[in-house]
């Protein structure tokens, strides 16, 4: 299977008119070849922002600057979701050890979510800007090359480079 990484950044939320759920906005960025395998997996329902960069809806917020996962079977089925690992490692934590630690891990978990929601917000900015510079840091902490999703389409992305 293979699995590919892309950055969001929730830029709003709104209720859905058919379900009345909440659904999550978020601006997306990548390497082209990652932001042209998100085009591919969203097909017939990609979409972009006003401004031309590529949107990623979902009902399951994660935070406010999320990794997004691209992950292609061997049959060349797609399936895009928002990286909760990490809120399903606390999840699991709580769990497992249950009574009052496990309270005390799940109150500390949701005080840290709620009181790093400004925080959040700063490193999305910061993440949004290193996007509009061209540059961001990967996994290791080393600036890579990191191109703005606009234009968002291939079609416009391919013109560009002839």
């Amino acid at each position: 299977m293979k699995r590919t990484k892309l950055k969001g950044v929730l830029v709003s939320q709104y209720k859905s008119k058919n379900t009345g759920a909440d659904v999550f906005v978020y601006r997306v960025s990548g390497t082209e070849e990652a932001l042209d395998t998100f085009e591919d997996a969203k097909a017939e329902h990609f979409r972009t922002d006003d401004e031309g960069h590529p949107i990623f809806h979902t009902t399951t917020y994660v935070a406010d600057s999320i990794t997004i996962i691209v992950s292609e079977n061997n049959e060349g089925e797609y399936n895009v979701y928002p990286d909760s690992s990490e809120l399903q490692k606390k999840q699991a934590l709580v769990k497992a050890m249950g009574g009052d630690l496990g309270k005390a891990i799940a109150e500390e978990t949701a005080r840290q979510m709620v009181g790093n929601r400004g925080n959040q917000n700063n490193v999305a900015v910061k993440a949004m800007k290193a996007v509009d510079e061209g540059t961001e840091d990967n996994d290791e902490g080393e600036s890579k090359e990191e191109k703005p999703a606009k234009p968002a389409t291939r079609a416009k992305r391919a013109k560009t480079k002839a």
